[in-house]
């Protein structure tokens, strides 16, 4: 009886402290690439001499909008978990649209740490 009750007590508390199932939002117009929208270029480099985090590296992207142009001021936008969310894909969107203003991204990964073996 005991036995049945403690089974009984951790399938509840499991059941009540669960991750609620993922919500499946709509796909909204920005992130989807359209025709006739002018795409900015990705640039990818990788990171790996920091000298306040030895032996670690990280991998980061610039992009840089369509629109940019090099002696007009322009925004930054810096995420620090890389790309996420088709980022690219909104920004040429609402900046062809004019709903958000030009916008270099800086997208940088969480660094890693290197093993003897050469592994992450």
């Amino acid at each position: 009886m005991k036995n049945s009750c403690l089974f009984v007590l951790i399938v509840l508390q499991a059941t009540v402290f669960a991750q609620a199932p993922a919500v499946k939002y709509p796909v909204d117009s920005a992130s989807v690439e359209h025709a006739g929208v002018p795409k900015g270029e990705v640039l990818k480099f990788t990171f790996n001499h920091s000298a306040i985090f030895p032996s670690t590296t990280r991998d980061y992207w610039i992009y840089i909008p369509a629109q940019y142009q090099p002696d007009k001021p322009a925004c930054v936008y810096i995420n620090q978990d890389g790309i996420q969310w088709k980022a690219p894909v909104v920004f040429d969107n609402l900046i062809y649209k004019k709903e958000m203003p030009v916008t270099i991204g800086i997208f940088v990964t969480p660094g890693k740490v290197v093993a003897a073996n050469g592994t992450e």
